[in-house]
């Protein structure tokens, strides 16, 4: 119950409310479902920042291991395969061509857009090997 006084006017009555659990928690709900992806999100980006921090100097250990742990085997296999054949290297890979020097050559061709080799005056595509390279062999 309330009394109140205005400008000479007293009011009385009873206060009701106007918003129930019922609707408190609808409210609440439909809050929920459209900030909890985004909170999620966030908290998801904070633990691999987390993590990541924390497994940092474990990587860095490991990989110096495996890199020493690499060159002694090397070594090792290196020295088997030299005592066992006496001296001979293994076979190398053989070396890749490097790109030719040529502007416009693809794999030893060159394309020529030219109307002086069509028969209709119109441009046309001559398709020629290249000089150079001679990949095209």
């Amino acid at each position: 119950m309330f009394t109140a006084e205005w400008r000479g006017i007293v009011m009385s009555g009873e206060l009701v409310p106007t918003l129930d659990i019922y609707q408190a928690v609808g409210a609440a709900k439909a809050v929920h479902e459209v900030a909890a992806p985004e909170v999620k999100r966030w908290w998801r980006s904070k633990k691999r920042a987390a993590k990541a921090k924390a497994k940092a100097p474990w990587r860095a250990v490991k990989s110096r291991a495996g890199e020493a742990g690499g060159a002694a085997k090397a070594a090792a296999i290196s020295t088997a395969w030299e005592m066992r054949t006496g001296g001979a290297g293994a076979a190398g890979k053989p070396k890749s061509r490097g790109r030719c020097t040529v502007k416009g050559c693809r794999r030893g061709w060159l394309d020529i857009k030219t109307r002086v080799h069509s028969s209709t005056g119109k441009v046309q595509e001559a398709k020629v090997r290249c000089a150079v390279c001679r990949r095209a062999d």
